[in-house]
């Protein structure tokens, strides 16, 4: 790679596949649901609604141009294209970054209008660009007949590769089988409402370095610029680098080795040197979850989305989006499809 800002657009297809992106809303104890499609009509299996006794609980959009809200229990694309007249079915996810979040979410934050910062995968640090495409974001209001806490269903919540989808484009383009389907590796969800900004990452443990070196085209050599491995992502302090060498040096960690008249990353020296990456505190799905029969939650270890007076509507803007500082945010996932399903359940507070 010549360019630091040569990194190939990471597609994410969301209209691959039934569930594409599904909203599920429920009720605690029983469920009353309803639905937000993000998916081509065509390529949505039939969804069954399911509908019990309990407070209704409701998702709405705004109306173009005004305050108006919408409610619904069933939004589709044709929905969508309505309130967000910028959104078509189908469309494609490039990596950004949530990194530098102290930037814009901090005491002055105005919980009830603001929306996530994310930024473009370029070398424009310490000032880093603020992306304006990329990724999905929708403000959406929750309304219930009932106060409560809204939390994610575990239950009914999960990030999964399109397997079929997948398979055919490996087959096609010649790729090792199941390629793709780290995709979802790099997956972001955001959540920022008025109990405080989440980002849930189904498959990590809470914090990811947001600085690695870069092996984009997999061939298990890292990219270079002007001699040196080329460090991305959002650090203070300055990296150190090894001699150059006409040999292949091994960095170890089980990470690609550099390549041949290159000044390898020194990882450990960096640091002492003062070398900082930034972390990206993420939450689990365990965290943001509640199951339907339990009376309270434990506010030290799970944190809801929102709280919702009842009958009230209640902002909370969600996004989604490719961490592209991830480590797993390579060109090995060009391509990959995923299915996301959201499923949010609400706390009676007369229960906590």
């Amino acid at each position: 790679m010549e360019r630091f800002d040569d990194l190939k657009t990471i597609k994410s297809l969301l209209l691959l596949g039934a569930g594409a992106f599904l909203l599920a809303l429920g009720t605690s104890v029983t469920a009353t649901y309803a639905w937000f499609e993000l998916t081509n009509a065509q390529k949505v299996s039939e969804i069954g609604m399911s509908v019990a006794e309990g407070p209704k609980l409701e998702i709405g959009l705004k109306q173009n141009l005004s305050d108006n809200i919408d409610y619904y229990e069933s939004i589709g694309d044709k929905e969508l294209s309505e309130h967000y007249p910028s959104y078509a079915p189908g469309m494609e996810l490039s990596p950004v970054s949530g990194m530098n979040l102290n930037s814009w979410y901090n005491d002055e934050t105005d919980l009830a209008s603001a929306f996530p910062v994310l930024y473009s995968l370029s070398p424009g640090i310490p000032t880093p660009i603020k992306a304006s495409q990329g990724y999905l974001s929708f403000e959406t209001y929750f309304r219930c007949e009932e106060s409560g806490y809204l939390f994610l269903d575990k239950e009914g919540t999960f990030l999964s590769p399109n397997i079929e989808t997948n398979r055919e484009t490996e087959a096609y383009y010649g790729l090792e089988e199941g390629s793709l389907d780290a995709v979802t590796k790099c997956i972001r969800v955001s959540f920022l409402g008025n109990q405080g900004y989440r980002i849930l990452d189904l498959y990590k443990d809470g914090e990811t370095e947001l600085v690695g070196r870069l092996d984009l085209n997999g061939d298990g050599y890292f990219d270079s610029l002007d001699g040196q491995e080329i460090v991305y992502g959002s650090y203070t302090g300055d990296p150190i680098y090894g001699e150059e060498s006409d040999n292949v040096i091994d960095n170890g960690d089980n990470q690609p080795k550099s390549s041949a008249n290159v000044a390898p990353f020194l990882k450990d020296e960096s640091k002492e040197n003062g070398f900082t990456p930034e972390i990206e505190h993420s939450q689990t799905i365990d965290s943001l979850s509640l199951d339907y029969n339990e009376p309270s939650f434990d506010p030290l270890t799970q944190f809801p989305l929102a709280y919702l007076n009842a009958n009230e509507p209640t902002r909370l803007v969600i996004s989604l989006y490719i961490e592209g500082w991830d480590k797993d945010a390579s060109e090995e996932v060009v391509d990959g499809a995923f299915n996301l399903d959201l499923s949010f359940v609400c706390l009676n507070t007369m229960r906590k």
